[in-house]
């Protein structure tokens, strides 16, 4: 029951860290979007 039990806690870790992951990697790339977003208006901005 034990080694049940911890394997299904380190399932549940592994679930939450891949999860975390692809949540940072998401957000990051919004991010990112949203930041080369305001570069390029601000680049069309100056150029005209």
């Amino acid at each position: 029951m034990r080694g049940a039990v911890s394997r299904f806690s380190s399932v549940r870790s592994e679930f939450a860290w891949h999860l975390g992951v692809s949540l940072q990697f998401f957000w990051g790339r919004q991010l990112l979007l949203k930041i080369n977003l305001q570069n390029f208006k601000g680049a069309t901005a100056d150029a005209s």
